[in-house]
């Protein structure tokens, strides 16, 4: 039978303790963050790093250049640093100035989120649901900490968000473009964003605007490229071919079979609501009828246009393709592809989805243990042995030359102590 709708008794309380239940999770995940960004240790091995490149930014100088290798050696793009590196002339150049840094940028993603949802006809509720959800997502293992990962995620985002927001116009187009550029130089994988546009626009729009936007990018990046070539002779090498190098050496499809295994079972409520929905349409339709529906929506050249949510299922299909095939197959970072490149879309288009077909409902408090799931695999233990750091800042206080992991670079700066070697 296909599911009924909610009684109206239960569909008012529903409509209550939905947002509540939200903003009990949105209370947590701010805890969690706060959490976060005031631990006075390193949470990954890779945070000291990033104050290393913004205090030789901050100081006027390239670390892509001779000068600064290998000790300053850094597999990541700049912008991130470059953004904070201002910053410090104010404030202490410390991890919890770049955790804060990211901090914004994860707030701006799940506004982005929160927005989508609600121009494509949710309520509030669903939109408040959606960003708190995301939120979750983003707190998770490296996008939170001192690194350009929540900045690369709120570009990702917007790189898709603006064109569809403003009907895929000439200058929302170009501001995509140029944010593509710029994403690039937080980490370069988030350009995904802009090849599922134009493929979107190729498919469904105008082959000639999504090759000329293509193009405009291709140019763009190369032009960049040319000047980034000729001021840090060390960049390309860093960044793009090192990493390469060890990315083919390393991945493993048993990797991105583990990753989807752990990240169907921790989204299992909200993918659930999805195939009963499509259980459901198959039992009222026909298979036949609903093969017809979605062959007819998904024809290409049938228009893109602002207020159609197909561009979100598309990027959730494409990016789960990219991942699953390819950048999931790295044995580091482990779930960080698949919340920052997939989860965005699954949420929204999930959320859209929930606030469309109203017949759902009955199965909404589906969402409040997918809240759980979220916040349960977040850790919730950030304790030390402070003894121990406290030994350690003692002897880099008390020595000139020292030779230590990344892990304490932050304290090296601190004590302003040359970083021997930070790669």
């Amino acid at each position: 039978m296909p599911p009924a709708e909610m009684p109206p008794q239960l569909d008012r309380l529903w409509a209550w303790l939905y947002p509540c239940a939200a903003v009990v999770l949105l209370a947590l995940l701010l805890r969690h963050h706060f959490l976060i960004v005031s631990a006075l240790v390193p949470l990954d091995y890779y945070e000291g790093s990033n104050l290393l490149i913004t205090a030789i930014i901050a100081a006027g100088d390239n670390p892509f250049t001779r000068d600064f290798q290998p000790a300053a050696m850094s597999v990541y793009p700049p912008l991130y640093n470059i953004l904070v590196a201002p910053l410090t002339w104010v404030f202490d150049n410390t991890l919890q100035l770049h955790r804060l840094v990211s901090a914004l940028f994860i707030v701006i993603s799940c506004w982005i989120c929160g927005r989508i949802v609600l121009l494509a006809g949710a309520s509030w509720r669903h939109a408040l649901a959606a960003a708190a959800t995301l939120y979750a997502a983003l707190l998770f293992y490296i996008t939170p900490v001192a690194s350009a990962n929540a900045l690369g995620v709120c570009l990702y985002l917007s790189i898709i968000y603006l064109p569809w927001k403003h009907r895929y116009s000439n200058a929302s187009l170009a501001l995509a473009c140029v944010l593509a550029v710029l994403v690039f130089y937080v980490k370069q994988y988030f350009i995904l964003a802009m090849a599922m546009l134009c493929l979107y626009l190729f498919v469904y729009q105008s082959m000639r605007r999504a090759l000329l936007l293509g193009c405009a990018f291709a140019l763009l990046l190369a032009g960049s490229l040319v000047l980034v070539y000729l001021t840090s002779p060390y960049y390309l090498d860093n960044t793009l071919f090192s990493p390469a190098a060890a990315f083919s050496r390393l991945r493993m499809a048993s990797i991105a079979h583990l990753q989807f295994s752990a990240f169907a079972g921790l989204y299992w409520p909200l993918l659930l609501i999805l195939l009963l929905w499509m259980t459901w349409r198959i039992y009222l339709q026909g298979w036949q009828q609903v093969l017809r529906d979605l062959l007819a929506a998904w024809r290409p050249r049938s228009g893109a246009q602002a207020g159609d949510r197909r561009i979100f299922w598309f990027c959730l299909a494409w990016s789960s393709l990219v991942v699953f095939f390819y950048l999931g197959r790295n044995p580091g970072n482990y779930l960080s592809y698949l919340f920052q490149l997939i989860s965005p879309f699954l949420i929204i288009s999930f959320f859209s989805l929930l606030a469309l077909e109203k017949k759902l409902a009955i199965l909404a408090p589906l969402v409040v243990v997918c809240f759980y799931q979220v916040y349960a695999l977040l850790p919730d233990d950030f304790s030390t042995t402070e003894e121990n750091w406290r030994r350690v800042d003692q002897l880099i206080a008390e020595n000139e030359d020292i030779l230590a992991s990344q892990m304490l670079v932050a304290t090296l700066l601190k004590h302003g102590r040359a970083v021997e070697q930070d790669g």
